[in-house]
């Protein structure tokens, strides 16, 4: 009969280590150490989520603000605060100029030629009659002309296929390249409407007399008001800012004889220190930099008189496309739209 007796000194017997080792069941090890795993576990998956979470409402906000929503989640946003949040994240302009650029693409393009139904086929047709048979001397006017010194980098630039937008983009960093190399302020004839009609002027075009140019808001107050008390009495004046082109900022208002000078004060001292910020388009950031330059300046131009329907319909803007020197088409906008804004052709 075996029998198993006690330690006197009342202890267990010691295991030695390749008893241990051989049966790891009896060794329990550390009792946090599963729980420490989960825990971290936990937190790493809670980290993902979270940054999913964020992400997708990051995108939804930012989507939300390049098309300008009025409100997000309850917040009013609109045009104006759109574009002071894209000053912050950039992100919302970044997309909003890739729509554009997209849609300004040969693939967009043809989509809409083949899914837009007969007017669109015709249209297409007829523009593309209308090019080949203004090619001829476009090309032969091209071969003959002698580029301005400021323009002569776009010959580098510019290659076959690409885009309006893309070609405009790449004219807005020559105009920056040469401002910052030569100091030459080329782009002021087209983003100064002062500096345009004074170009105007002195190569003898025709256009709408300016009855008055103003330097300061203290000058527009005062000799503006003369201006139109002695000259806009009996036909059409338009105030316009001069370092400003972007339609939407209303930078060119008709000045009615119904309402005060007043009003037309508040209206130049709210434009007369803003910039305008051009977020729509691919060349919008570089031409920004170089209207940031502009000295702050107002007109007060008289009207086009005349128009079709006895003169009820009068023009409020031309545009004439010009290819090497050929104008190639007119635009001539009413003002509003959806009411007949006319297109004319050289065939026409």
């Amino acid at each position: 009969m075996l029998i198993h007796r006690r330690r006197e000194d009342g202890t267990r017997p010691k295991r030695n280590a390749n008893e241990m080792s051989s049966n790891p069941t009896k060794d329990l090890g550390s009792p946090g150490s599963s729980q420490i795993s989960s825990f971290w576990g936990c937190r790493r998956k809670l980290t993902i989520g979270s940054c999913l979470i964020f992400s997708i409402l990051f995108t939804y906000f930012c989507v939300q603000v390049a098309f300008e929503a009025q409100q997000i989640w309850g917040i009013p946003i609109g045009h104006e605060r759109a574009v002071e949040i894209n000053k912050v994240l950039h992100i919302p302009g970044m997309l909003r100029r890739s729509v554009n650029w997209f849609g300004q693409s040969q693939m967009v393009m043809m989509a809409m030629r083949q899914l837009g139904g007969e007017k669109s086929r015709q249209a297409w047709e007829k523009a593309k009659k209308y090019m080949e048979d203004q090619r001829e001397i476009v090309l032969n006017n091209a071969a003959e002309w002698e580029l301005h010194r400021s323009l002569e980098a776009m010959e580098k630039e510019v290659y076959s296929g690409m885009t309006f937008y893309d070609i405009i983009a790449t004219r807005a960093k020559v105009f920056e390249a040469n401002l910052d190399a030569h100091g030459w302020s080329d782009f002021r004839l087209e983003k100064d409407k002062c500096e345009m009609y004074t170009f105007i002027k002195n190569n003898g075009f025709p256009y709408c007399e300016v009855l008055g140019e103003y330097n300061s808001i203290q000058d527009w107050r005062s000799s503006g008001k003369e201006v139109r008390k002695n000259f806009c009495a009996g036909q059409r004046c338009f105030a316009k800012m001069c370092h400003i082109t972007m339609g939407h900022l209303n930078s060119a208002v008709h000045i009615r004889p119904e309402r005060p000078w007043s009003y037309y004060v508040e209206w130049a001292e709210n434009l007369w220190y803003k910039r305008p910020i051009d977020w729509d388009r691919t060349w919008g950031p570089t031409f920004d930099k170089l209207t940031a330059t502009l000295t702050p300046r107002a007109m007060i131009q008289t009207g086009f008189s005349g128009g079709r329907n006895k003169g009820k319909d009068t023009p409020i803007e031309v545009k004439v496309e010009v290819v090497w020197g050929h104008a190639y088409l007119a635009y001539v906008s009413m003002g509003i739209h959806d009411c007949g804004n006319p297109i004319i052709l050289r065939w026409e």
